[in-house]
Protein backbone atom coordinates (compact mmCIF):
# COMPACT_ATOMS: atom_id res chain seq x y z
CA UNK A 1 0.00 0.00 0.00
CA UNK A 2 1.44 3.35 -0.80
CA UNK A 3 1.82 5.84 1.94
CA UNK A 4 -0.77 8.26 2.18
CA UNK A 5 0.82 12.23 1.57
CA UNK A 6 0.36 14.21 4.76
CA UNK A 7 -2.74 16.43 5.46
CA UNK A 8 -2.44 19.10 3.42
CA UNK A 9 -4.50 22.76 4.92
CA UNK A 10 -7.76 22.94 3.45
CA UNK A 11 -8.78 25.75 0.57
CA UNK A 12 -9.40 28.85 2.29
CA UNK A 13 -13.51 29.02 2.41
CA UNK A 14 -15.79 32.53 1.99
CA UNK A 15 -14.91 34.85 -0.79
CA UNK A 16 -12.15 34.58 -2.67
CA UNK A 17 -8.95 36.27 -1.08
CA UNK A 18 -5.49 35.62 -2.90
CA UNK A 19 -3.39 36.62 0.01
CA UNK A 20 -5.36 33.54 2.42
CA UNK A 21 -5.24 31.59 -1.02
CA UNK A 22 -1.20 32.15 -1.71
CA UNK A 23 -0.23 31.47 2.32
CA UNK A 24 -2.62 28.08 2.55
CA UNK A 25 -0.75 27.25 -1.03
CA UNK A 26 2.52 27.69 0.88
CA UNK A 27 1.34 26.03 4.20
CA UNK A 28 0.01 23.08 1.51
CA UNK A 29 3.64 23.16 -0.11
CA UNK A 30 5.48 22.98 3.46
CA UNK A 31 3.27 20.24 5.16
CA UNK A 32 4.47 17.92 1.96
CA UNK A 33 7.73 18.82 2.04
CA UNK A 34 8.91 20.54 -1.05
CA UNK A 35 12.31 21.22 -1.13
CA UNK A 36 13.10 24.87 -2.07
CA UNK A 37 14.55 23.29 -5.02
CA UNK A 38 11.88 22.11 -6.50
CA UNK A 39 10.31 23.23 -9.93
CA UNK A 40 7.19 24.79 -10.21
CA UNK A 41 6.10 21.42 -13.13
CA UNK A 42 7.27 18.83 -10.39
CA UNK A 43 5.29 20.90 -7.40
CA UNK A 44 2.07 21.10 -10.21
CA UNK A 45 2.39 17.38 -10.82
CA UNK A 46 2.29 16.37 -6.86
CA UNK A 47 -0.13 19.11 -5.73
CA UNK A 48 -2.17 19.60 -8.79
CA UNK A 49 -5.66 18.18 -7.13
CA UNK A 50 -5.18 19.46 -3.88
CA UNK A 51 -7.96 22.25 -2.84
CA UNK A 52 -5.10 24.45 -1.67
CA UNK A 53 -3.20 24.27 -5.03
CA UNK A 54 -6.58 24.77 -6.56
CA UNK A 55 -7.43 27.29 -4.49
CA UNK A 56 -4.89 29.69 -6.18
CA UNK A 57 -6.69 30.83 -9.09
CA UNK A 58 -3.87 31.99 -11.63
CA UNK A 59 -0.43 29.95 -13.06
CA UNK A 60 0.53 33.17 -12.29
CA UNK A 61 -0.68 33.22 -8.63
CA UNK A 62 0.63 29.76 -7.86
CA UNK A 63 3.78 30.41 -9.31
CA UNK A 64 4.43 33.65 -7.62
CA UNK A 65 3.65 31.61 -4.27
CA UNK A 66 5.77 28.85 -5.25
CA UNK A 67 8.56 31.11 -5.95
CA UNK A 68 8.16 33.35 -2.32
CA UNK A 69 8.11 29.51 -0.55
CA UNK A 70 11.22 28.16 -2.37
CA UNK A 71 12.96 31.63 -0.94
CA UNK A 72 11.62 30.93 2.38
CA UNK A 73 11.97 27.55 2.47
CA UNK A 74 15.82 28.25 1.54
CA UNK A 75 16.39 30.91 4.09
CA UNK A 76 15.09 27.96 6.70
CA UNK A 77 17.10 25.36 5.29
CA UNK A 78 20.21 27.45 5.26
CA UNK A 79 19.54 28.92 8.63
CA UNK A 80 18.55 24.98 10.04
CA UNK A 81 21.92 23.65 8.61
CA UNK A 82 24.18 26.81 10.66
CA UNK A 83 22.38 25.29 13.56
CA UNK A 84 23.18 22.01 13.26
CA UNK A 85 27.08 22.81 12.31
CA UNK A 86 27.05 24.88 15.70
CA UNK A 87 25.79 22.12 17.28
CA UNK A 88 28.37 19.74 16.14
CA UNK A 89 31.26 21.93 16.10
CA UNK A 90 30.00 22.99 19.96
CA UNK A 91 29.70 19.21 20.57
CA UNK A 92 32.64 18.31 19.06
CA UNK A 93 34.79 21.53 21.31
CA UNK A 94 33.09 19.48 24.22
CA UNK A 95 34.23 16.06 23.54
CA UNK A 96 37.70 17.27 23.36
CA UNK A 97 37.21 19.16 26.91
CA UNK A 98 36.02 15.84 28.35
CA UNK A 99 38.92 13.40 26.68
CA UNK A 100 41.28 13.80 29.62
CA UNK A 101 44.18 12.45 27.03
CA UNK A 102 43.96 15.34 24.70
CA UNK A 103 46.10 18.22 26.28
CA UNK A 104 48.21 20.97 25.06
CA UNK A 105 51.24 18.43 23.69
CA UNK A 106 49.14 16.62 22.07
CA UNK A 107 49.33 16.51 18.40
CA UNK A 108 46.45 16.40 16.14
CA UNK A 109 46.80 12.55 14.56
CA UNK A 110 47.24 11.38 18.08
CA UNK A 111 43.76 13.26 18.75
CA UNK A 112 42.06 12.16 16.10
CA UNK A 113 42.58 8.23 16.70
CA UNK A 114 41.85 8.90 20.16
CA UNK A 115 38.39 10.56 19.61
CA UNK A 116 37.78 8.24 16.86
CA UNK A 117 38.17 5.02 19.16
CA UNK A 118 35.66 6.78 21.61
CA UNK A 119 33.14 5.82 19.01
CA UNK A 120 31.23 9.18 20.41
CA UNK A 121 28.40 10.60 18.40
CA UNK A 122 30.40 13.98 18.70
CA UNK A 123 32.81 13.33 16.16
CA UNK A 124 31.50 11.80 13.45
CA UNK A 125 28.76 14.91 13.60
CA UNK A 126 31.51 16.86 12.00
CA UNK A 127 31.49 14.78 9.21
CA UNK A 128 35.05 17.13 7.51
CA UNK A 129 38.25 15.65 8.54
CA UNK A 130 39.94 18.96 7.82
CA UNK A 131 37.25 21.60 9.85
CA UNK A 132 37.65 18.73 12.74
CA UNK A 133 41.50 19.01 12.46
CA UNK A 134 40.80 23.15 12.36
CA UNK A 135 38.60 22.78 15.60
CA UNK A 136 41.10 21.03 17.31
CA UNK A 137 44.06 23.64 16.68
CA UNK A 138 41.48 26.10 18.19
CA UNK A 139 41.27 24.07 21.34
CA UNK A 140 44.60 23.36 21.63
CA UNK A 141 45.63 26.89 21.38
CA UNK A 142 43.58 27.97 23.56
CA UNK A 143 44.50 25.09 25.97
CA UNK A 144 48.02 25.95 25.43
CA UNK A 145 47.17 29.64 26.67
CA UNK A 146 44.83 28.21 29.91
CA UNK A 147 47.42 25.49 30.91
CA UNK A 148 50.49 28.64 30.24
CA UNK A 149 48.21 30.81 32.86
CA UNK A 150 47.72 28.06 35.30
CA UNK A 151 51.47 27.17 35.43
CA UNK A 152 52.17 31.39 35.69
CA UNK A 153 49.90 31.15 38.98
CA UNK A 154 51.42 28.52 40.40
CA UNK A 155 55.14 29.83 39.51
CA UNK A 156 53.16 33.20 41.88
CA UNK A 157 52.39 31.50 44.32
CA UNK A 158 55.26 29.14 45.17
CA UNK A 159 56.95 32.37 45.35
CA UNK A 160 55.22 34.33 47.48
CA UNK A 161 54.98 30.86 49.72
CA UNK A 162 58.56 30.70 49.54
CA UNK A 163 58.82 34.05 50.57
CA UNK A 164 56.51 33.80 53.24
CA UNK A 165 58.31 30.85 54.55
CA UNK A 166 61.87 33.14 54.27
CA UNK A 167 60.23 35.74 56.29
CA UNK A 168 59.53 33.34 59.33
CA UNK A 169 62.66 31.66 59.09
CA UNK A 170 64.21 35.39 59.54
CA UNK A 171 61.97 35.86 62.37
CA UNK A 172 63.44 33.69 64.71
CA UNK A 173 67.20 33.99 63.40
CA UNK A 174 69.00 35.60 66.14
CA UNK A 175 70.34 38.34 64.30
CA UNK A 176 66.92 39.21 63.31
CA UNK A 177 65.72 43.10 63.70
CA UNK A 178 62.38 43.54 64.45
CA UNK A 179 61.59 45.20 61.13
CA UNK A 180 58.07 45.65 60.16
CA UNK A 181 58.83 45.39 56.02
CA UNK A 182 59.14 41.37 55.48
CA UNK A 183 61.86 42.67 52.64
CA UNK A 184 64.00 44.66 54.99
CA UNK A 185 63.64 41.65 57.45
CA UNK A 186 65.34 39.06 55.20
CA UNK A 187 68.04 41.42 53.68
CA UNK A 188 68.87 41.86 56.86
CA UNK A 189 69.63 38.36 57.99
CA UNK A 190 70.14 36.81 54.68
CA UNK A 191 71.92 39.60 52.95
CA UNK A 192 69.20 39.86 49.91
CA UNK A 193 65.93 39.88 49.27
Amino acid sequence: PAAAAPAAPPAPSGPYDPKAAAAAFKEMLAARGISAKSKYAEVASACGREPAFLAVKSTGARKQAHAEYQTQRARWERETKRAESRKARAGFLRLLAETDEVTPTTSWNEADEILAATCDERYAAVPDQRERAELFADFNAELAKTDAAARRERARADVAEFKTALVNLAKGHPVASHEDDDDALVLSVFGRA
